[in-house]
């Protein structure tokens, strides 16, 4: 049972929570929509060409698959690791779909608020929880306004992603060239080669997505003479990627294995550096220009 004052739901972000959030709100009786800047499911499409390392077991629901057999759709291979634009296709778009006039692409949160309250009035009171959200909307044509009840934030991180400098702020120099650093996967080995292929390219991090990353340059360097490596990261440790034993996500692991072997012995066109912050970044004539390094 629902609340008959709490009804309208808004959701923002139509990626893989925000779609969930709303098949099982509109299931609950509640009268849900979805606001999502761009298409649905678009960031995992940015990196439609990774594997995960998660099986398709640990990323539907129910209702999702519900969905996914009503409009036709095969039951995926539950145990199976689909890649990001097998999931958009075999299982996302499926809800998105489904979720008819509920999902309002093309639609940008501006700003949320209560109404009637500013960001100082009557903070943790009864006043405040009761009063409904008010959603500032634009479009590519006008701009609006809308109220919920209830409000989800679904729309994740993956288009925040860290800053290079010490203490996750940007490094020296680096707001000035973010149209030439990838922040996000790139496929490396796939539609973006020619990028990297004979290059000397720079990567930072020790998170999974820099085990991806890294395992597509090892692959590149071995197909594509003249492509280096250099790989920095700030722990210092021997093995930089944590493994679980027994690990139940087997591709973690195999990302895990292979990415503290690169470490540990790597080959003649890896640069393997630990415990670096970076500092500032240049171009490469302002930095001979500078007489300056890049990390310290």
């Amino acid at each position: 049972m629902t609340n008959p004052r709490k009804r309208r739901l808004a959701i923002l972000g139509a990626g893989p929570i925000g779609l969930e959030a709303g098949l099982y709100a509109r299931a609950l009786g509640y009268e849900p929509v979805i606001y999502e800047r761009g298409q649905a499911a678009g960031n995992v499409r940015r990196w439609g060409f990774v594997r995960m390392f998660s099986p398709w077991k640990l990323n539907v629901s129910p209702l999702g698959l519900e969905a996914v057999r009503s409009s036709g759709g095969n039951h995926p291979p539950l145990d199976d690791c689909p890649t990001g634009r097998e999931l958009c296709e075999r299982y996302l778009d499926p809800i998105a779909r489904s979720l008819g006039q509920a999902l309002e692409t093309g639609t940008e949160v501006a700003a949320v608020s209560r109404a009637g309250l500013l960001k100082g009035d009557s903070p943790g009171s009864r006043r405040r929880a009761r009063a409904p959200f008010r959603i500032l909307l634009r479009t590519a044509a006008v701009e609006k306004e809308a109220a919920a009840d209830i409000l989800l934030d679904a729309t994740g991180v993956y288009s925040n992603a860290c800053w290079l400098g010490d203490g996750g702020i940007p490094a020296l120099g680096e707001t000035s060239l973010c149209d030439v650093i990838d922040y996000h996967l790139a496929d490396i080995v796939g539609a973006d080669r020619a990028k990297f292929a004979g290059k000397t390219v720079l990567l930072l991090g020790a998170g999974f997505s820099a085990a991806t990353s890294l395992g597509d340059l090892l692959r590149l360097a071995r197909e594509c003479p003249g492509t280096r490596i250099v790989w920095a990261r700030r722990s210092a440790g021997p093995d930089p990627f944590p493994l679980h034993s027994p690990d139940p996500l087997p591709e973690r692991a195999r990302l895990a294995l292979e990415g503290n072997r690169a470490a540990s012995e790597p080959p003649p066109w890896l640069d393997v550096r630990s415990g670096v912050t970076v500092k500032a970044v240049a171009r490469e004539d302002e930095w001979q220009s500078k007489g300056g390094p890049l990390c310290a």
